[in-house]
């Protein structure tokens, strides 16, 4: 596989596996990206999770899950230069990856984009559209981040 420059982690507990698998076929279907899933030891992925939906599989080192997001995240090869992680019941829309990247290698003064998030419920029925807007980032110098993490994605050095 050549090394397309994008990381996706995905930490999971390995115990919504339906989900994971979903997850992880929404990536591949967003555009090309690395996926590293970070798992318990114990969580015995390598043998429930088809083997083409993830490139590497880590063994979380079990201090929590910000620990688990920045060990995954600096296990990406150097050349990975946008990055982000997905929630193991998370979904990226098809060609996400693509659109985002384009706009970040357009302009290297930008070190993060964010894109519309839709909330939906465990069969996949729309809730609602979280539509942040360009005004999330000034609101966030006074009070709640209002930027969907899971459609956003960001340079790795930023």
């Amino acid at each position: 596989m050549v090394d397309p420059g994008v990381g996706i982690l995905v930490p999971t507990l390995g115990t919504r596996q339906d989900f994971l698998v979903q997850a992880l076929s929404s990536i591949r279907l967003a555009g090309d990206a690395l996926i590293h899933v970070i798992a318990p030891r114990n969580a015995s992925l390598e043998t429930q999770i088809p083997a083409h939906l993830f490139d590497l599989l880590l063994d979380d080192p079990g201090n929590g899950l910000a620990s688990a997001i920045d060990f995954g995240l600096r296990s990406f090869p150097d050349s990975v230069v946008f990055v982000n992680w997905l929630g193991d019941d998370d979904e990226l829309v098809a060609g996400s990856l693509h659109r985002t990247v384009s706009v970040l290698e357009d302009d290297s003064r930008i070190a993060l984009v964010y894109g519309g998030c839709e909330y939906i419920d465990g069969v996949g029925k729309r809730l609602w559209v979280n539509k942040s807007g360009k005004y999330a980032k000034y609101l966030m110098r006074f009070g709640p981040q209002l930027i969907p993490q899971p459609a956003a994605l960001f340079r790795r050095d930023a």
